[in-house]
């Protein structure tokens, strides 16, 4: 028994059964003050407390070494401050805090900013092609 599934409360319904009859009777109110009904304990005033002849403080927990490599802890330094970057200097524009990848201005066109290829260079030529002469015939027979 239990509480009825939403199914099992359609299935009731459609018998003309009333589904809180199948409902147990451990989740009925009745029930669940008898149950709680010795816990509740009023709280006694501050002068009917009993007093203790331990100390209830807390302590700190004893010490235990564990297995293995103990973690690093760094060392800092009580006068340093909270995060020291690195010093960034721009080759560009000639500026403290960022380098020449994230400059905002335009690269200044050089020869060093130039990639040499292996490919060869066509240039075109103003002079006209040079022809030979007839004489000249390469012969491939």
């Amino acid at each position: 028994m239990g509480i009825p599934s939403e199914h099992g409360v359609r299935a009731l319904c459609h018998a003309n059964i009333d589904p809180t009859t199948r409902v147990s009777e451990y989740f009925t109110n009745n029930t669940y003050k008898a149950v709680y009904e010795s816990i509740w304990i009023p709280i006694r005033r501050i002068e009917q407390w009993k007093i203790l002849k331990i100390d209830p403080r807390v302590r700190v927990p004893i010490l235990t070494v564990r297995a293995g490599r103990p973690h690093t802890q760094r060392k800092r330094r009580e006068k340093m401050p909270d995060i020291i970057s690195k010093l960034r200097f721009c080759s560009r524009c000639q500026k403290n805090g960022y380098n020449r990848c994230s400059c905002k201005l335009l690269p200044i066109p050089s020869d060093d900013n130039i990639r040499s290829t292996m490919a060869p260079s066509f240039t075109m030529s103003t002079e006209p092609p040079i022809i030979p002469d007839e004489d000249v015939a390469i012969s491939l027979y």
